[in-house]
């Protein structure tokens, strides 16, 4: 996964994560896109940072929705969250070079989105429709 292209098939059915991580996926493309071109390092950092904050943001807003449905797995999916935004604290800190961080971050970014929102993340949809099936 390299293009950061939002494919329905990510969505979870709920509308704010869902639109959360649309907006990922678009600051994800943007920070690629800025990190291609002579862009300047300035533009760069200013995307790597935006990317990074905001996954912070996505992440508590996921936990607060798991916790709220009692999802089973919330413990599992908090620890991946912290895993994932410790990769990416830690190596911004260590990188003083801004198209070094957008090529890592891309690379932390892409495993996540093929391993966690495509795999961890489907699991809380499956949650949430058993949770509405049952609630009807």
């Amino acid at each position: 996964m390299t293009d950061f292209e939002w494919n329905p098939d990510y969505a979870i059915g709920h509308f704010q994560i869902d639109d959360e991580h649309r907006k990922l996926f678009r600051l994800a493309r943007k920070m690629m896109n800025v990190s291609c071109v002579r862009a300047s390092e300035k533009e760069i950092k200013a995307a790597v940072k935006a990317l990074s904050d905001y996954t912070k943001i996505h992440f508590r807003n996921e936990e607060r929705l798991m916790e709220s449905i009692g999802y089973p797995d919330l413990e599992k999916h908090r620890a991946a969250h912290a895993y994932i935004i410790e990769q990416i604290s830690n190596f911004l800190a260590a990188e003083p070079s801004p198209v070094r961080q957008a090529k890592r971050l891309k690379e932390i970014i892409s495993t996540w989105v093929d391993g966690h929102t495509t795999g961890e993340d489907l699991k809380i949809a499956r949650f949430i429709a058993s949770r509405r099936g049952t609630n009807n």
